[in-house]
């Protein structure tokens, strides 16, 4: 465009919830701006309160639980971490001159001990117990009144159980996934002078900056979220503990073992290396240290061996590290890998039982292990046949992952689950074409 600089914000896979000045959401995942107004607006406008919010969901729980994307390969800690507006620091001035950020619950969820105030906690310990940072959230009881939530401004920081607003579209569906929490803040003044500490990467580098300082936050729990729905204690614990990180001024990190990155981990409401760079970084306790250093990821396990029966396989495998934390499986039928569970099994493991599975058919299975640092290697991939047919009579039957995306993007993947002696498959997408693997992958060019 003749050399006009132009912003472009992709937010199809980062779960982010966009509004408008009214406080509507604007449906385009493709939103341009001139660079030069845009900037301008930022600074200008910025302190007038415009809210900003991100989503944090899961995927739709497979097998024995959670199945995400799969991972490979060593990620040493480095600085992955990005802010909620990547160019423009937000941040709570209040924790550096020794004040709490104090939250206030409406509501409760169904299903957890306390009404979701339990997981309220664990997840402000995760961030204010790291003592490197200076964060400083505080759960002061029940509030008063009635809540505003993102979209409305009332000076009271606020954890909305139940979506009670109804700031994220529909109910969270075991069946089909969904968001579990939305949090941001909707309140902000300056701009103020501010100082980082160190140079975290180049993005974030060590210099003065024109800061905003952050007086409200919001944080809003879908309705449907319980652990019969599939969200344990330990999970809405990591979620609302992600939330939190969007409150305090953090966007998504790269780092696939960080709270921050954009899907669950698995790994509990603790900040992992990269979340520690990114605090310490922002909200610095003032003294002069440099930051984490980097924790290689462990060796990768070895010698995998697969023992099957009619519905389940018994895996065993050599713990080549003794700085993992666990371990996580991943699953093939002839498609690509996915992850069982919903968090890795426990350090110095050697073998696992995977169940549910179906009679006759071949699946190819490899281990990582985890710490802080990252993941490993792959192990070597085994391939075992369950014994025994699918009996009785032949019932079609698939999932899909994910159950949403961007036409002409988004790629999805089909997974057969149906049950009697299958030979073949025909595969129709609705959309004119057609493909017979057992677990094929289809991108829509067209919306519907």
């Amino acid at each position: 465009m003749a050399g006009q600089r132009l912003w472009t914000r992709d937010d199809a896979g980062a779960d982010v919830a966009l509004l408008d000045r009214e406080f509507k959401p604007i449906h385009s995942n493709n939103v341009q701006r001139d660079a030069d107004s845009f900037e301008s607006f930022i600074h200008d406008r910025v302190a007038g309160h415009k809210p900003m919010a991100m989503n944090y969901g899961v995927e739709n729980p497979v097998l024995e639980g959670q199945l995400a994307a799969p991972r490979s390969g060593a990620h040493p800690i480095q600085a992955n971490f990005t802010l909620i507006t990547e160019g423009t620091v937000y941040r709570w001035f209040a924790f550096q001159n020794g004040s709490s950020a104090k939250w206030y619950s409406y509501g409760t969820q169904t299903g957890y001990s306390g009404g979701g105030v339990n997981e309220i906690s664990s997840a402000m310990n995760a961030w204010n117990s790291y003592t490197a940072a200076k964060i400083s959230y505080a759960y002061s009881g029940v509030g008063s009144g009635s809540p505003g939530g993102l979209g409305t401004r009332n000076g009271v920081n606020e954890i909305l159980f139940s979506d009670p607003l109804g700031e994220i579209a529909g109910t969270f569906n075991p069946s089909t996934g969904g968001v579990v929490g939305q949090g941001g803040f909707n309140g902000v003044t300056g701009p103020l002078s501010w100082t980082s500490p160190f140079a975290a990467d180049a993005a974030h580098p060590q210099t003065t900056f024109q800061a905003f300082n952050i007086t409200e936050g919001n944080l809003t729990i879908q309705d449907g979220v319980s652990p019969t729905a599939g969200i344990s204690s330990a999970t809405l614990a990591e979620i609302v503990a992600h939330e939190f990180g969007h409150t305090l001024g953090f966007g998504h990190s790269a780092d696939t073992t960080a709270l921050m990155y954009f899907q669950v981990t698995g790994l509990g409401a603790s900040l992992r290396g990269d979340d520690q760079v990114a605090a310490r970084w922002l909200y610095p306790s003032g003294a002069a240290v440099p930051p984490p250093s980097t924790t290689p990821a462990p060796a990768a396990p070895s010698g995998l061996t697969a023992t099957a029966s009619s519905t389940a396989v018994t895996l065993q495998w050599l713990d080549n590290s003794s700085t993992e934390t666990g371990f996580w499986i991943y699953v093939a039928t002839g498609g690509s890998f996915s992850r069982v569970g919903s968090a890795p099994l426990g350090a110095n493991s050697i073998g696992a039982n995977v169940s549910g599975l179906s009679p006759g058919v071949n699946y190819q299975f490899y281990i990582t292990a985890v710490n802080a640092g990252g993941e490993s290697a792959p192990s070597n991939t085994v391939t075992t046949a369950l014994t025994g047919t699918q009996s009785g009579a032949l019932t079609a039957a698939f999932i899909v992952s994910p159950s949403s995306g961007v036409a002409g993007s988004t790629v999805f993947a089909f997974m057969d689950q149906s049950t009697g002696n299958v030979t073949s498959r025909v595969w129709t997408f609705g959309d004119g074409t057609s493909s017979t693997a057992t677990n094929p992958t289809h991108v829509y060019n067209a919306a519907g």
